[in-house]
């Protein structure tokens, strides 16, 4: 079990580069906390995040997706079935939604939704596995998703109107795919797998034009988020080590020379990982059993580490793009909104 020292305010703390430990000195950081009226009844929410210019904030719970615009409602969209994932366009222009069916009735589906109308633009259907992850280029022009099998999929999406399959086994890991991040530039794949027989806990970065592995990492048991910081400069991936006892661990990766820059042990990185536009902030959480959900604001400059707790169970999260604030998803329903 995990064992990270917290109380309810936030510490500054260091990690000394490479370093397994925390170190928690007892400066208490001022911080703003603002509840809002934002919530999915009776559901948990399963997706948030924010749009690119921080205006819009969405959210997922069971069957229903909703919208708002500085708090106010805009769209409440009723699906088929369990939302697993949502991600805004980078252009503002559409809201995509990926849907599995819990009784495994009917095909999985990821859908587009317009943001001036909230109608529904087109629909992808997927027939051989349910989703398990998905994720959207920066330029809007590739769709990757994930599946609970282990097969990567990726789709042209440049006309919203006409998906084009590209590969319908881009890669094939036997084993549930936890995480899918593009680079800026959409020419590398970064794949993390869940646990599993076969390649769990693996971390895979493939160049898209020639399926070419440029870097590989199985050193966790579990893989439970990963994303390239908006700058490229960094991979940076959240897991599950086992030494000997299972504690969440987090891995920065500089994509120059794929190197490892720190591997940092008992940090709480398993609801979430999200960077400021800047690259500057890296901020994740984790739910404790003992302690309930901490978060943890990583300045990547300074190598400092505030760490925030709050009492409910934490289900989801999404950093505003200027890094100003947090939305937090719970198990009741209800979302939190945070300043920094």
């Amino acid at each position: 079990m995990v064992k990270i020292a917290c109380y309810l305010l936030i510490f500054t703390l260091s990690f000394a580069q490479n370093s397994n430990m925390l170190d928690c000195s007892s400066t208490a950081v001022h911080t703003e906390s603002i509840d809002n009226q934002l919530r999915i009844d009776k559901a948990r929410i399963s997706s948030i995040d924010y749009s690119s210019d921080a205006k819009m904030l969405a959210a997922a719970g069971s069957t229903i997706v909703k919208i708002w615009d500085s708090a106010k409602l805009l769209y409440e969209l009723e699906q088929d079935g369990n939302v697993k994932e949502i991600a805004f366009a980078h252009s503002g222009k559409f809201l995509t939604v990926a849907v599995n069916d819990p009784r495994r009735r009917t095909a999985s589906t990821v859908s587009f939704w317009s943001l001036s109308t909230g109608q529904k633009l087109s629909e992808y259907t997927e027939k051989e596995n349910p989703i398990s992850t998905i994720a959207l280029s920066s330029d809007e022009n590739l769709l990757s998703v994930g599946l609970f099998n282990g097969k990567v999929k990726l789709f042209d999406i440049k006309d919203i109107n006409n998906i084009k399959s590209i590969n319908q086994q881009f890669a094939d890991f036997g084993s549930a795919i936890s995480a899918i991040s593009f680079s800026k530039d959409s020419s590398l794949l970064a794949i993390g797998v869940g646990s599993g027989q076969a390649n769990g806990g693996k971390v895979s970065v493939i160049k898209i034009a020639d399926k070419q592995e440029l870097y590989s990492s199985s050193k966790m048991k579990n893989i439970l988020n990963l994303k390239f910081s908006p700058d490229n400069s960094l991979l940076v991936f959240a897991g599950i080590v086992v030494q000997p006892e299972a504690t969440f661990a987090l891995s920065i990766i500089g994509t120059e020379d794929w190197k490892e820059q720190e591997f940092i042990k008992d940090y709480p990185c398993g609801k979430g990982l999200a960077f400021s536009n800047n690259s500057s902030l890296l901020i994740s959480g984790a739910q404790f059993a003992d302690s309930g959900a901490t978060l943890a604001i990583k300045d990547l400059k300074s190598k400092t580490v505030k760490l925030l707790q709050e009492s409910f169970i934490l289900t989801s999260m999404a950093l505003s793009p200027d890094g100003k604030k947090v939305a937090l998803g719970s198990d009741n329903g209800k979302i939190k909104i945070r300043n920094l």
